[in-house]
């Protein structure tokens, strides 16, 4: 067969588009790895899911007008963003703690999201039951994280990692 080499792929990649939705799938996929997987540490969770803030502004670019000119021909949008005011993926989240209870995942940082106040306006009954379950040392450590993800990979904010991870059961 005939080889093509193609030295300059580009892919457009729309998942950061929609920041809410991404953010909904991100927590409901934590959410999953922390059932699916218990044995993973919940600090390993949180920096798999939070890369995208790993990622440093200068590579953050536009894209050039000339990639979506052919879509633009062909009648196809790509530059509209159809925003729900729903995403099934809290909902979701919010089945697991029915299921496993909030405190279940403490340790898992979904918590920037009031799920009580979510499930307050879904009309669910008993919203104080998703009220955040975090103690203090479990906010300070969620802040450290948040705060480190672009320094993560460097050793001595490894280290603090797996300290956390010894004491703290992280």
């Amino acid at each position: 067969a005939q080889v093509i080499i193609l030295n300059e792929i580009k892919v457009m990649h729309f998942q950061y588009t929609h920041w809410e939705r991404m953010q909904s799938k991100h927590r409901w996929y934590q959410c999953l790895e922390k059932i699916r997987f218990q044995e993973k540490s919940s600090l390993s969770i949180f920096r798999m899911y939070r890369h995208m803030y790993a990622i440093p502004k200068s590579q953050i670019i536009p894209i050039p007008e000339f990639w979506m000119a052919d879509y633009q021909r062909q009648g196809i949008d790509l530059t509209t963003v159809n925003f729900e005011d729903k995403l099934w993926w809290d909902d979701q989240v919010i089945k697991y703690m029915d299921q496993f209870g909030a405190d279940f995942f403490r340790k898992v940082d979904i918590w920037e999201e009031n799920w009580k106040e979510k499930a307050k306006t879904l009309g669910i009954a008993n919203p104080d039951r998703y009220k955040d379950p975090r103690n203090l040392w479990d906010r300070i450590i969620h802040i450290w994280l948040r705060n480190t993800q672009k320094y993560y990979r460097k050793r001595g904010f490894r280290n603090v990692d797996r300290l956390i991870c010894s004491v703290f059961h992280y």
